[in-house]
């Protein structure tokens, strides 16, 4: 299960097994089940407002709970690009009123 300091359970969170391009995401709940080869192996764990966090995985380890440290310099980072098209009637925005005197 991958949660937060406080023991909220992240949703979402990519894991990944490093050097084999395998990869999965946890579920609602935080859980999430990949497949290891023997020995050996690291797992990366991912997530947007997190420090990723790399975890020594050992032969005949079968749960792996990881708590992840939020980075909220990490969240100046992302960029929301959208695609698409939309009438301006549509949209929203802010607007800023300016009183004279």
């Amino acid at each position: 299960m991958v949660s937060d300091a406080d023991g909220t359970h992240l949703a979402g969170v990519s894991v990944v097994m490093k050097g084999l391009s395998r990869g999965t995401n946890t579920d609602s709940d935080g859980n999430y089940k990949i497949d290891a080869p023997e020995g050996k192996v690291t797992l990366t764990f991912s997530f947007v407002g997190f420090s990723s966090r790399d975890v020594d995985v050992v032969a005949g380890q079968s749960t792996v709970n990881v708590t992840m440290t939020q980075d909220d310099k990490l969240l100046n980072e992302v960029v929301v690009v959208g695609y698409g098209t939309a009438s301006k009637k549509d949209l929203t925005g802010g607007s800023v009123h300016r009183e004279s005197g």
